[in-house]
């Protein structure tokens, strides 16, 4: 695992990347101002995980997430590509677990194309159960199967939350105990 990684909420400069990222990663990527809408409405928690590495920091993927019902939903999750496959989605959705359990809900949800089998089997491997289809969801026309995991979330985790290691980009993650109690 690489260990000049930083999850922080993403700054004004991250904007084109996190669209650019999910352009790439989805059959039906949201549009250019539901993304400006989302990222400046605090409902929303957005997190871009970076890459440090050669002086330059690469933001590698993100995560939106927002409270709904009784319900924790995670509205997007995308990995960039040349990142793929070094466990950065795994390490975005305990984070986004993380952020769903220490606000006290009892459910967290999610929505996932009914062709994009690599996420459901990254979603089951949590304990994620398909619950429903939802027919037609996505605007192309394909369906969607709700996903849901009931508490307790899994407190197992492969990765701590990077959140307790980088409150701030300037804090990088590194892994080991937790240098900050309390978070």
């Amino acid at each position: 695992m690489d260990r000049n990684l930083f999850l922080h909420p993403p700054t004004p400069q991250d904007f084109s990347v996190i669209n650019r990222i999910q352009r790439q990663a989805f059959l039906t990527p949201w549009t250019d101002e539901l993304v400006q809408a989302v990222l400046r409405h605090s409902r929303f928690t957005v997190r871009v995980l970076a890459l440090a590495e050669n002086g330059a920091r690469h933001i590698s993927g993100f995560y939106i997430g927002h409270p709904v019902g009784r319900g924790y939903n995670l509205d997007s999750l995308a990995v960039d590509t040349p990142f793929r496959g070094r466990g950065f989605g795994k390490l975005l959705l305990e984070d986004w677990l993380a952020t769903a359990r220490s606000q006290g809900h009892p459910l967290a949800t999610l929505q996932v194309n009914s062709r994009n089998h690599a996420a459901q089997t990254l979603y089951r491997r949590y304990g994620f159960k398909a619950k429903r289809i939802l027919p037609r969801y996505y605007n192309n026309g394909d369906d969607a199967y709700e996903f849901e995991l009931e508490t307790p979330f899994p407190s197992g985790l492969i990765h701590p939350p990077l959140r307790s290691f980088c409150p701030t980009p300037a804090v990088p993650y590194a892994g080991g105990a937790n240098p900050q109690p309390g978070l």
